[in-house]
């Protein structure tokens, strides 16, 4: 379920698609009736700390909106989980590792609105007797083996250092003034975080194991790297040097 403003058809050719505003209430009221799922996994919305800045309106309005959509629309007695995706941005600065139960420091809207997105899960939806799982994704990068399957964000560090690249512009670091202020990021495969949703669904569906509820995991490498190394490891790959 998507109003595609963002994302593309064609990647999701192969499953039914309902096509829509995820955020309206009733639009989402009568396609949880039409579908009545077993479980719900929340993934739409912006995503980027800096453009959160200039836009926090509407980063608020779809965190916000589509969490209390849920919450009004959902049935306990058709589904039985929800999946948030969530952010680290919660934690604010995240180039240390920090764990689920690390102090909430979110620096930007998004964050911020991911953090509230999470307290409407656990308020609204958890107590309803419906088990809940916030995936706290680090950074993702790489693609899937699929057609489409890339990411096209304007502000994500890989395809935005390619673009440059491909058009002779030296790459760029947000926030970089000398050699002590490169920020240091940990990321993670965009193939690993679709693991965590299938290992989160087994558990849903009682395959040995029972979850807490609500349940916050963070989604990570465990090894964060400095943005400039991954930089030029990604001209090698690449074979093209900084203008």
């Amino acid at each position: 379920m998507d109003n595609f403003t963002k994302g593309r058809m064609e990647r999701v050719s192969n499953f039914r698609v309902i096509n829509g505003d995820e955020t309206e209430p009733e639009f989402l009221s009568w396609a949880l009736r039409e579908v009545r799922p077993y479980g719900v996994a929340i993934a739409s919305g912006p995503k980027q700390a800096r453009e959160s800045l200039i836009k926090a309106s509407a980063y608020w309005r779809h965190h916000v909106s589509i969490l209390c959509a849920v919450a009004e629309a959902i049935d306990p007695d058709d589904t039985r989980h929800v999946i948030l995706s969530s952010s680290c941005a919660v934690y604010g600065e995240t180039g240390n590792n920090r764990t689920s139960s690390s102090v909430f420091e979110p620096r930007s809207p998004y964050g911020r609105s991911k953090l509230a997105a999470e307290q409407i899960l656990a308020d609204a939806i958890a107590t309803e007797g419906i088990t809940c799982t916030s995936l706290r994704y680090f950074n993702a990068v790489g693609n899937g083996d699929f057609s489409h399957a890339r990411d096209e964000a304007s502000e994500s560090l890989l395809p935005r250092t390619a673009r440059r690249l491909f058009a002779g512009e030296a790459p760029e670091v947000f926030g970089e003034r000398d050699s002590e202020s490169v920020p240091i990021r940990d990321y993670v495969d965009v193939r690993d975080i679709a693991s965590v949703y299938g290992l989160i669904a087994a558990g849903v569906l009682n395959l040995g194991y029972e979850l807490p509820n609500p349940l916050a995991i963070n989604v990570s490498s465990g090894k964060p790297y400095p943005v400039n190394e991954v930089i030029v490891e990604l001209m090698k790959q690449m074979n093209r040097q900084a203008p």
